[in-house]
């Protein structure tokens, strides 16, 4: 197994309790911020003192359908805001 390396980079602390059943609630900005959703696993380290939490990220299945490659994976933000945005910025530069 490969151990993923993961990058990380500290802003201002941020404290969160644990509660009875030895659970944390990520904050809101956090979550956002990384792209983490219900259900989305995380590696637990330890590693001088500290605990280290890391997204799981594995590879998006791709697949080949009618000589096209396709990638099924779970969308993350405002998607149809996005393709919206990119549709305008296209019609603009045709006209």
């Amino acid at each position: 197994m490969v151990k993923q390396i993961c990058i990380y980079q500290f802003s201002k602390p941020m404290q969160v309790k644990i509660d009875k059943a030895g659970r944390i609630v990520l904050p809101k900005a956090v979550r956002e911020r990384h792209g983490l959703t219900e259900g989305t696993l995380l590696d637990v380290d330890e590693t001088d003192g500290a605990i280290v939490l890391c997204p799981v990220r594995t590879k998006p299945p791709v697949r080949m359908k009618d000589g096209i490659l396709v990638v099924s994976a779970e969308t993350v933000g405002d998607i149809e805001g996005a393709v919206a945005q990119e549709r305008e910025a296209r019609l603009r530069h045709t006209h």
